[in-house]
């Protein structure tokens, strides 16, 4: 889920307002550690907040694995001509991760 703003832990349960009309991919470390890659699937955010994260490398592509075989993420995003960075999330590799957290376009770098 991708919201505008995470709110304050002491919010009453508000509901976050979603991002609209931005676009969403992932992006893996490569293994040299220093490049990111971007991964071809894009995905439109819904009107929920919702959005789809895919990310199949080649055989030739090769992420930086750390100790526990866990490559670094992050989620990449366009809106209005803006292109944003999430902060960096473990990914495992090889396999269905499970729900990522919820992002925040104001936290994005």
């Amino acid at each position: 889920m991708l919201v505008e703003s995470r709110p304050p832990v002491t919010a009453p349960a508000t509901p976050p307002d979603p991002v609209q009309d931005a676009t969403v991919w992932l992006q893996w470390l490569d293994d040299d550690g220093l490049t990111w890659r971007d991964s071809p699937v894009r995905s439109r955010v819904d009107e929920r907040g919702g959005f789809a994260g895919v990310l199949r490398l080649r055989p030739d592509e090769l992420p930086k694995l750390d100790a526990a075989g866990v490559m670094s993420a992050r989620l990449a995003g366009e809106r209005a001509g803006a292109q944003l960075v999430s902060s960096t999330f473990p990914l495992p590799l090889g396999r269905v991760a499970d729900a990522l957290p919820i992002f925040a376009w104001d936290e994005f770098l």
